[in-house]
């Protein structure tokens, strides 16, 4: 079973730690931004039926995840954070692309943060 714990001197010091919050605070906060636009419209990911709550909701379980788990069960719940992540954004740039419509600033932060919160599973401290 993987060790738990919470230890604030380790998350400063562990640059996989960090990567893995910067990445998922990337997605957390693209969520709620632009993710689609047209003509001076926008729309955001938050919203009725919109796929913003899942990036938000998985971003926060993969930052907790890196916060209190360690060795493996750490690194492949994270993987497995920022897949979901990581597959959120990439099915709304198609499906926004395929509608004519222009991808906003959130939805490239949602696909950035899962990047960098899978980097950043397989970052040895």
């Amino acid at each position: 079973m993987a060790e738990s714990g919470f230890s604030m001197d380790r998350i400063t010091k562990s640059k996989s730690t960090m990567a893995i919050i910067v990445g998922s605070l990337l997605a957390l906060f693209g969520s709620f931004m632009t993710w689609a636009s047209f003509a001076g419209l926008s729309i955001g990911g938050m919203g009725d039926g919109r796929d913003g709550t899942i990036s938000f909701v998985v971003a926060i379980a993969t930052a907790a995840v890196a916060i209190f788990l360690k060795g493996n069960a750490r690194k492949w719940s994270v993987v497995a954070g920022a897949a979901i992540i990581l597959f959120v954004a990439i099915a709304n740039m198609l499906d926004i692309n395929d509608a004519g419509l222009s991808i906003g600033i959130g939805l490239w932060m949602v696909l950035i943060g899962g990047i960098v919160a899978g980097v950043g599973a397989f970052i040895k401290d």
